[in-house]
């Protein structure tokens, strides 16, 4: 109990101090501009206990103790949904030009540059984007998010198409433009077009 007792004001205990005596005025601007909270406690004249604010000086209709919580932004963690490199047949002349030279012990020159044009394409189609990335020595990249792509196509043409299959996945922002990206020379070409087509679905 306060050592002091004057009528008619209220006595606050708020982070563990005491504080006061107040009148009612003071304690309700209080409590509107947050100096005081509801949940602290307080004590008048002729009370046993001390009380919460609220049993005392009650909220005004509509208010809450705490602003509501501001809604959570998530977002989409983006994640790698095929990835690939020109098929080891788009180099078809190149390995015949092994198989002739192998004999005069030239082979190996025509065998690194397939491992090195193999090695210096790299394509990926993630859940927000497409991108190539070129080089070994030095790299470098060319992307486009999947939302802006407007055309899709897929062209097969000499014996690497005709005979295995192989297609070149062209890409671009605008439909009447020349393809931004180009996946060259992959297996399966059609499957990463519904792929890429299933995504912007999936984005609408």
């Amino acid at each position: 109990m306060p050592p002091e007792i004057k009528p008619n004001l209220t006595y606050i205990s708020k982070s563990g101090q005491q504080l006061g005596p107040f009148d009612d005025t003071l304690i309700i601007t209080s409590l509107g501009n947050g100096t005081f909270d509801y949940e602290d406690l307080c004590w008048r004249e002729g009370w046993e206990d001390w009380k919460p604010l609220e049993s005392y000086y009650p909220k005004p209709k509509g208010s809450t103790s705490s602003p509501p919580s501001q809604p959570t932004i998530q977002r989409q963690e983006e994640t790698t949904l095929w990835q690939g490199r020109p098929s080891m047949l788009t180099f078809l002349g190149l390995w015949i030009l092994v198989a002739v030279t192998i004999w005069f012990g030239l082979g190996l020159i025509p065998l690194g540059m397939i491992f090195w044009r193999y090695y210096s394409w790299k394509y990926t189609v993630t859940s927000q984007r497409v991108m190539i990335e070129t080089g070994i020595l030095v790299k470098s990249s060319n992307q486009l998010r999947i939302r802006d792509i407007r055309s899709i196509n897929v062209t097969k043409s000499g014996l690497e198409g005709l005979l295995f299959g192989l297609g070149n996945l062209e890409l671009s922002t605008a439909a009447t433009a020349d393809a931004e990206v180009v996946f060259r020379g992959i297996v399966n070409s059609d499957k990463v077009r519904d792929l890429i087509a299933d995504i912007q679905v999936g984005m609408n």
